[in-house]
């Protein structure tokens, strides 16, 4: 059995959305790392740790989530209801339970 192929994760996209450079990146995580590392990460050559990728969408001012997701596509529905007050969630997790197929 091949191995799988890892999902291709918009870091990049995200880092640029926010206006950084890979060198701010590096230095805003912490322990630091340098430019390098975050190309890898950005180019697939290095994978990220679960703890790793946590602080990386801290610096970027996203949910680790939202690396799967490319940022100039179709919003998720957990970033749409991101910030939504409660009676807003719920709504819309009771619309979304009646769209499920049996």
């Amino acid at each position: 059995m091949k191995p799988r192929r890892p999902r291709k994760l918009f870091i990049q996209e995200r880092r640029e959305k926010v206006g950084l450079s890979q060198k701010t990146v590096g230095e805003r995580l912490k322990p630091h790392v340098s430019d390098m590392t975050v190309s890898r990460w950005e180019t697939g050559k290095s994978r990220l740790s679960d703890q790793v990728m946590a602080a990386l969408a801290e610096v970027l001012d996203c949910e680790p989530e939202d690396f799967y997701h490319d940022p100039e596509g179709d919003p998720t529905p957990n970033q749409l209801l991101r910030g939504q007050p409660p009676d807003v969630r719920k709504t819309a997790l009771q619309m979304l339970r009646g769209l499920r197929r049996p």
